[in-house]
């Protein structure tokens, strides 16, 4: 059965999702959102008391975004950059890929053209085109690094450059050797680099650190990724004050202000910390770690951040295989549609989900390459060793 509709407006990931909203009754296991889940349940904000978010539904906020918690973003970012941030270097938004949004609009009289890391969100791509940008990706290296000197070549002061580090989907994370000379290219041209962080609140190996002038960069962050609660729709972008001071009017015009009671309930939070929520994605990765390779017609790099494992399948037509573990196994997964540059079979399975799910999920993928119903689905690898080659190298 297909659910996917090539012609719909909605994303695939948002079409499966409807599906299963459609048939309440079955038992799903849905692996289609990379988003954390807390461990013992989203913490409560005692410090927030339902009198005051009574009065805080009362009245618009600041619409560059309530002081406070510009101030606290401001603090936490400081120790990445150069420079004292205050909250005048902070827009909060109502999630990142609405201060994307902004800054692309912000710089669309001066540019024409958005140069993508890949693999790059399909939400990032299509928001730069229906705002009129041409969009160019940059081809990566296996690990999803960009080629730092393919980017130079393609800077100018009518083009922007996008980075996501940790990547979505490999976790590629950038290091500062890779960021800087593009920072410093975007001075020299008089444009802009946007670095698209929302995940960098999980890192397993190394951290990275950096010491960059915010002159001609942004910077985004959200509280969907990196705090678990993307109801909130609370996100921010950092970067020089000039650059960010037009984006309160700009947001003004749009929607007036970012919800009062959400951004309240988000400094609740970012003053509490994530501590609890990192440390299960990173129990999560190493039972992936562990587990998938019992899985042989599946390859993948171990990610060293984000919320992802970003694996390839044995199939002939991932979009086909993802609507049957849908409509048969119950189980949901993205394919790699979600996103640009990324040709191929791949899925994306979540390490930041309850144990038993990732358990349920793994347990779809067995049964899937186990069952002689899925057999037309499938590429043998013992006729197609070349394939797999091919990928590892």
């Amino acid at each position: 059965m297909n659910v996917i509709d090539p012609l719909s407006p909605l994303s695939f990931l948002q079409q499966r999702l409807t599906y299963m909203e459609q048939n309440p009754s079955s038992q799903w296991t849905n692996l289609l959102d990379n988003v954390p889940v807390w461990p013992s349940g989203v913490p409560k904000t005692e410090s927030l008391s339902s009198e005051s978010c009574r009065k805080l539904r009362s009245h618009y906020a600041d619409c560059a975004g309530d002081l406070e918690l510009r101030e606290h973003i401001a603090t936490k970012e400081t120790e990445k950059f150069e420079g004292d941030l205050s909250a005048e270097n902070v827009q909060i938004t109502n999630g990142a890929l609405h201060a994307i949004s902004l800054v692309l609009q912000a710089h669309r009289k001066q540019c024409d053209t958005l140069v993508c890391q890949t693999p790059v969100f399909r939400g990032v791509t299509q928001c730069a085109r229906a705002l009129g940008y041409r969009v160019k990706l940059l081809p990566n290296g296996r690990s999803g690094e960009p080629s730092v000197l393919l980017a130079l070549a393609q800077m100018n002061e009518r083009t922007l450059l996008y980075l996501n580090s940790p990547n979505n989907p490999t976790g590629y994370t950038l290091s500062e050797s890779e960021v800087a000379p593009l920072v410093k290219r975007a001075q020299e041209v008089k444009t802009c680099v946007l670095l698209d962080a929302v995940y960098d609140d999980f890192q397993y190996e190394a951290i990275p650190s950096y010491t960059l002038d915010l002159e001609n960069l942004y910077v985004f962050g959200s509280m969907s990724k990196a705090y678990g609660c993307p109801g909130l729709r609370v996100g921010w972008v950092v970067g020089a004050r000039e650059r960010i001071k037009p984006l309160a009017a700009r947001l003004e015009t749009q929607c007036v202000s970012v919800n009062s009671e959400a951004q309240a309930i988000a400094l609740c939070m970012l003053q509490r910390g994530n501590e609890e929520l990192r440390s299960h994605c990173a129990a999560m990765r190493q039972y992936l770690k562990s587990t998938l390779p019992n899985i042989p017609q599946l390859l993948y790099q171990v990610p060293q951040a984000g919320l992802q494992f970003y694996a390839w399948l044995a199939v002939h037509d991932i979009e086909e295989t993802a609507d049957y573990l849908l409509t048969r196994n119950l189980t949901a997964f993205t394919t790699s549609e979600n996103y640009e540059g990324s040709p191929g079979p791949y899925i994306r399975i979540p390490l930041g989900l309850p144990l038993e799910t990732l358990q349920n999920g793994i347990l779809a993928l067995s049964d899937f390459f186990s069952s002689s119903a899925s057999g037309h689905l499938r590429i043998e690898r013992r006729k197609n060793e070349e394939v797999f080659h091919a990928f590892a190298s």
